[in-house]
């Protein structure tokens, strides 16, 4: 198998400022984020039985049989003809190339060690043993668990699709070393992960990269969760062009984590970005968009550090009726939540609108400053800063010509919001 030269293309692909990825003439049901058909396409990969490009020699494949002799080889190259397959479980270093998703069906997969998979649609495809597991156009649909896992190695996965399972869509998990600062490594690019429940990308101790990538649909599993995308303890998170729709939780959660959100987009769901606990080193949002999420658009808390958020929209947060303390409800819809001694800097470049209930709710904790543009009714009605002077609040700067109520009473929610 040629792996060096499919593992530096990639690589490289992952890694440059300037890679693109063409699709086909019109992206048929996938969809687009900035001019990128993201997802795995319905055209085959060549025109030949065969796809073998991707390596210097192949062992062809032509039945299931064929396939679980040759599949335990290590650092072999498999080329299936069109057909469906049985779980496979693959050797280290092993390619697994098919024609397309739609030719090559594999129950599911389970690499160890590593490898290079193409062309071919799985229930589930999962890795352990470390190493590199390389996915370039394959479809993953109707898994019983995670669409994708990797235990203590890296992933790259490039013009793919995960959808309709009954878990996580992609999870890295680390067993061995995390906590003396082994880290794993996630390149997500051009691809969309839709309708999977709990999460659509998860990572902790890891380094995560997504560009060009689309999660909608996300679904609770036994009332837990549903959100887009998850960095935790001491991960970072490298997010372009990355748009989460109808949510059911939080659409990107960052906890104990750092990490840079540009051209991000929110749309529609629950909570847009929750940042949590987030050390030095911080989190920047920049050029994002955030429209008609639901309880609070953009949270900050536990002492975060270093969060700045410029050259941003949220417009349409809607209101949530939320647990508080014991047995008690109320209702909440606000562009920014600010609590817990975080220390953040909201910018004059983003504008928040028809916020449901404030434009932002602060905490006197809150360190740093808020400078946003307030349009139509939240430019009226201001923010609200919990406290009963500006003297309670320090280190807290307030935009110029910002209407600010500062109270320790309930917030009331306009007459005319909407019920939530």
């Amino acid at each position: 198998m040629r792996a060096t030269l499919v593992l530096s293309v990639l690589l490289a692909a992952c890694g440059g400022k300037t890679a693109s990825y063409e699709g086909p003439i019109g992206c048929g049901d996938r969809p687009t984020i900035d001019g990128v058909c993201v997802g795995v396409s319905d055209a085959p990969i060549c025109a030949a039985e065969r796809c073998t490009d991707a390596c210097a020699a192949v062992i062809a494949i032509d039945n299931d049989d064929a396939l679980q002799r040759a599949a335990p080889l290590a650092g072999e190259c498999l080329a299936l003809a069109p057909g469906t397959y049985g779980h496979v479980r693959l050797g280290a270093g092993a390619g697994l190339l098919g024609r397309g998703h739609r030719d090559v069906m594999v129950r599911s997969i389970v690499v160890n060690g590593g490898g290079f998979i193409r062309g071919v649609s799985a229930s589930s495809i999962r890795a352990t043993g470390g190493g590199l597991l390389q996915l370039d156009r394959v479809m993953v649909e109707g898994s019983d668990g995670a669409g994708v896992q990797v235990v203590d190695g890296d992933l790259s996965i490039r013009q793919s699709t995960i959808r309709r399972g009954d878990g996580p869509g992609v999870v890295l998990t680390c067993k061995t070393g995390c906590e003396s600062g082994a880290r794993q490594h996630l390149w997500l690019h051009a691809s969309w992960i839709d309708r999977q429940k709990l999460i659509g990308v998860w990572g902790s101790h890891a380094d995560l990269e997504l560009r060009h990538v689309v999660v909608s649909g996300m679904l609770p599993h036994a009332f837990l969760f549903g959100r887009g995308v998850e960095a935790t303890k001491r991960s970072t998170l490298r997010a372009s062009f990355v748009r989460v729709e109808r949510a059911s939780d939080v659409a990107f959660f960052l906890h104990e984590s750092t990490g840079t959100l540009s051209g991000i987009e929110v749309l529609g769901g629950s909570r847009a970005v929750h940042l949590s606990a987030i050390p030095d080193g911080g989190v920047l949002l920049d050029g994002f968009r955030i429209e008609g999420v639901s309880a609070v658009a953009v949270g900050i808390d536990r002492a975060s550090r270093g969060v700045v958020l410029r050259h941003g929209s949220i417009a349409r947060t809607r209101l949530l009726r939320v647990p508080v303390d014991i047995g008690g409800q109320v209702d909440v819809g606000d562009g920014v939540g600010w609590t817990d001694g975080a220390e953040a800097t909201i910018e004059s470049t983003v504008t928040i609108s028809d916020s449901a209930r404030r434009a932002a709710v602060i905490h006197p904790s809150a360190v740093g400053t808020f400078a946003a543009t307030l349009l139509g009714d939240d430019a009226r009605r201001g923010i609200v800063v919990r406290g009963e002077s500006a003297d309670e609040h320090p280190a807290l700067t307030i935009g110029k010509g910002i209407v600010v109520d500062y109270s320790t009473a309930p917030i009331p929610v306009p007459p005319t919001a909407a019920p939530p």
